[in-house]
């Protein structure tokens, strides 16, 4: 990302305990905001969380 970003989603790798974040930018101010809904970004923290931890354990 050569830009600062103008919103930000953080979303917590978990497993039984949190081992890292998914961090998605984007240059769109309103990409990401408070009041959003948080259902897909949920889904992908558990789809990327599931997959990764294959690898870790």
């Amino acid at each position: 990302f050569t830009e600062t970003p103008a919103s930000i989603a953080i979303i917590p790798m978990r497993g039984k305990e949190t081992f890292g974040v998914l961090v998605l930018p984007s240059a769109h101010p309103t990409r990401f905001y408070p009041g959003m809904g948080t259902m897909f970004l949920t889904r992908i923290g558990e789809l990327v969380s599931a997959s990764l931890l294959r690898y870790i354990n």
